[in-house]
This record gives C-alpha cells, structure tokens and sequence, in this order.
C-alpha cells in the first residue's frame, strides 16, 4: 500500500495561516469569548493569540531567509559603511571648529560637550551614535548652542546629525535583521513549525470542543493540506517485460 508523502513546510506554515485568520476574525472571537464564559480554565491561556500570530510572522521570515542572498547582505553592510562614514566627518567638523574655536582653559567643558577629547571610530557604529548623541545634547543647551553658532556651528546641524544618526541606525538594524536571516538553522525553523503545529491542534481541539452541534462553525478550521497519494509503481517485472517488448 502506497504512503503518503508528509506535508511540505509550505502547507504547514498555510495552513496555519488558515486557522489563525479563521480563529482571530470578530465573528470567532465572540464565539470563545461566548464559549469562554463561567469556566474557570480558559479555552486558550493569556496571549495565546498573540504569541500564535508571532510564531507565525517568524515562521514566515524563517522559511524566506533560506533564500536569502549574499548580496542583500553586502549591500547592507555598504549602506552602514557609507552612513558612518558621513556621520564621522560631520561630527569630526562640528568637533573640530569647536576646538579650534575656544582655546582657553575656561572652555574645556564646552570642547568636551562638542566631543573634544572623545575618540571617534568611523569603523565602530556604537561608538558613532554614542558621539552623535553627545552633540545633540551639546545643541540642546542654549548656551552651548549661542556659542557654538558664534563659532561657525549653524543650527541646522541639529537636523543634520539627527538625520545622519537615524541612518546609521537604520542600516545598522537592516544589516543586523539579514545577517540573522541568514544564520536561521533548520533547528530553529523546524522548532517555529513544531511551535504552529500545536498552536493549530490547540484551535482545532477547542472549535471541536464547543461546536459539537455546530458542524458549520466546526468545519472553517478542517485543514487546508492536500494530501497527495503518489502514484503505485509498476512492478520491476512489468518494466522487464514492457521492454523486452519493445
């Protein structure tokens, strides 16, 4: 007797896709919630949607980032590359007209707002938003902003830099999510697919729980995978003899 072949990673992850967007709708919500009244153990535990629909989103990511190319990743790397590098010499210019602006000893603690003193790395992201937000706060005081616009430092700079900064973020956090993309392992994935497998029975049992006599509500959640019988093989005897034939 022939088997059936198991069902693919693409019909598990759609059919949970069935069975979340069935049992979420207003409609099916009212019903547990109706179904939910007077029990003291609830149908489905605190947040179980919540965490249903979030396994679901990573499944998603997880069963993509197989695909995912090298190239995406590069990409995202140059773009943090080119957002430090502008960054770092924005921030080396304000710096630096800073310095050479207020020389004296009363001004030491200016120089130090506006980051003399503190080492900037154009190859260390942290390190960029951590010298970016220093000069935020520096333009943020209206002292330190009257004289560093007396220096040279216009006030557009605070857009500048906040700009420059949120780039950087940006694509720190762009290449940060392809990298991990990429390094998804067939044990995560497969324990996302476990995780859905019984987010999907939980639903199931309960639909068949609370609507016994309600064979139509009952069967939104019948399953989605097709189940495919491959074809019975001819007998290697039949083969023989079919090309002896020929």
């Amino acid at each position: 007797m022939a088997t059936r072949p198991k069902a693919t990673e693409t019909d598990n992850v759609q059919d949970a896709e069935h069975v979340f967007k069935q049992a979420t709708s207003k409609a099916m919500q009212k019903e547990f919630a109706s179904a939910d009244k007077g029990r003291k153990k609830k149908l489905f535990p605190t947040g179980f949607f919540v965490e249903f629909g979030a396994t679901l989103k990573a499944a998603r990511g997880a069963k993509g980032a197989q695909s995912t190319r090298k190239s995406s990743v590069k990409t995202a790397t140059q773009s943090e590359i080119d957002a430090r590098a502008a960054l770092f010499d924005t921030l080396t210019d304000v710096r630096d007209t800073i310095k050479n602006a207020y020389e004296d000893k009363a001004s030491a603690p200016l120089r130090q707002a506006f980051g003399v003193g503190f080492t900037l790395n154009k190859k260390s992201t942290p390190n960029l938003l951590d010298g970016a937000g220093r000069v935020l706060d520096a333009l943020q005081d209206d002292d330190h902003a009257a004289k560093a616009k007396a220096a040279g430092v216009q006030p557009k700079m605070i857009r500048v830099i906040t700009r420059q900064r949120d780039d950087l973020a940006s694509a720190d956090s762009s290449q940060s999510e392809k990298l991990a993309a990429r390094s998804v392992g067939t044990g995560a994935k497969n324990n996302l697919l476990k995780k859905l497998t019984k987010s999907k029975a939980h639903v199931r049992s309960v639909a068949k729980l609370i609507f016994k006599k309600r064979p139509e509500l009952l069967m939104v959640f019948a399953p989605t995978i097709v189940r495919r019988t491959p074809k019975k093989r001819a007998p290697k005897s039949a083969v023989a003899a079919a090309t002896v034939t020929k």
